[in-house]
Parts: C-alpha cells; sequence; structure tokens
C-alpha cells in the first residue's frame, strides 16, 4: 500500500465503523404470469398492456433427430402463443403459432 492511499483507506474505514454499512435490503418480487409455455419475449403495449411471446411446446406432428442433443427427436406442433396481462389479468390472445421442442416434454422449444 501506498503512503498517500493511506489516509483515505483510513477515512473510509474509520466512516464505516461509526456509521456502519447498510445491509441489502431483499427485494420484493411479484408474480404477473404462470402457466407460460417457454416464454421468450416481453413487450409492453401503448395502453400499458404486458404482451408475452410463448415458443410453445412442440406437439404430436413431424419429428426429426436434433443436430445438437444427442438425437432426442424435435416435433412440430401448433403451440406457440402470445400472453397479454392487462389489469391484472392474464389471458391468451393469439394462439396456434408453430412451435418446435424435445419430446416427451416439450422443452427447448
Amino acid at each position: 500500500m501506498k503512503v498517500k492511499q493511506f489516509p483515505i483507506i483510513f477515512l473510509t474505514l474509520c466512516i464505516t465503523a461509526i456509521f456502519g454499512a447498510k445491509a441489502a435490503e431483499a427485494a420484493s418480487l411479484t408474480v404477473v404470469a404462470d402457466g407460460l409455455d417457454n416464454p421468450r419475449g416481453l413487450s409492453f403495449g401503448p395502453d400499458g398492456s404486458l404482451y408475452i411471446t410463448e415458443s410453445g411446446i412442440g406437439g404430436n406432428g413431424a419429428c426429426l433427430p436434433s443436430p445438437s442433443a444427442q438425437l432426442a427427436p424435435l416435433c412440430i406442433g401448433k403451440s406457440g402463443a402470445i400472453t397479454r396481462i392487462k389489469d391484472g389479468k392474464q389471458e391468451r390472445i393469439l394462439t396456434g403459432f408453430n412451435s418446435l421442442g424435445y419430446l416427451p416434454i416439450g422443452s427447448e422449444a
């Protein structure tokens, strides 16, 4: 430690010891939507509504081996959607978009 830095460090330690460091406060979280199928994007509309894009879970359509997940089957379906949160109410407003996911659980869609 350089001699010139010592007074600054000492002063900082003294102030911290006298006044104490403020403890970090826990964040307060509120769930605004649940039951979403692989949510991807968020956007606010002009009326303040929150729009959430859901990539879905795939489906029972045509399947092909995944090039990256040890050849797990990727299957297509129509489970993609857009959900709107308006005035505290959750509603899927558009459904039936193409979706591709790993069977049987529809992950990584």
